[in-house]
């Protein structure tokens, strides 16, 4: 009975190497299942792209720049000369002064558009009180040169039945000294009746 014990031992260790050697001979596991083909994944990129086609957005222009607005007030003064009859007990000749406002519109280049409110009043040096409202659009070449023309309202006119809308037309020049504009402008405005006025005004405005 003694030698079956190493009978039992050596087929026991046969069978252990036998076991051994076919786990040596087996093929790798297959992880291909987990990998993501490349061509999947070119085509969920090429489907994001056709749905942001599909969905027609386009990158909007951006909205174009308005043009800059500047505003000026300030003095004006200066002499108006009336083209009164001959036998009249007033002088031709007239202080006026008033006070001024002014929008130069940049056209970002040599002209812009200016508009101009003053609110004038002429025959102080006469005792007179005669008060005129003046509103005037035109052009400011290269920031100096002033052209316009509009509406002159003779307030004074009005109160003694007489015509008081005209036309009025004028051109100046403004220079730049420091922080200030000193307009010098000179102005006609016409009437029916040939009381015409002629002016010569300056000041300041900022």
């Amino acid at each position: 009975m003694t030698p079956t014990l190493p009978l039992v031992l050596a087929l026991s260790t046969s069978t252990l190497s036998g076991v051994a050697l076919a786990d040596d001979h087996a093929p790798p596991p297959d992880t291909s299942a987990d990998a993501v083909p490349v061509a999947d994944a070119d085509t969920s990129a090429d489907a994001d792209t056709s749905a942001d086609a599909d969905t027609g957005l386009e990158a909007q222009p951006e909205p174009e720049e308005q043009p800059e607005v500047e505003s000026f007030h300030g003095m004006r003064v200066g002499y108006s000369y009336v083209n009164v009859p001959d036998d009249s007990e007033y002088e031709p000749h007239n202080l006026v002064m008033g006070y001024e406002i002014y929008q130069r519109i940049n056209g970002g280049g040599p002209v812009d558009v200016i508009v101009i409110e003053n609110f004038m009043v002429a025959g102080i040096n006469q005792s007179l009180f005669l008060p005129a409202v003046n509103v005037l659009a035109g052009f400011e070449l290269g920031k100096r040169v002033q052209i316009g023309v509009g509406p002159n309202l003779d307030l004074a006119g009005l109160l003694n039945d007489q015509p008081f809308v005209h036309m009025i037309a004028g051109i100046g020049y403004v220079p730049e000294v420091g922080a200030f504009n000193i307009p010098v402008h000179v102005s006609w405005i016409p009437d029916r009746e040939g009381h015409f006025r002629i002016a010569a005004t300056t000041g300041v405005n900022w």
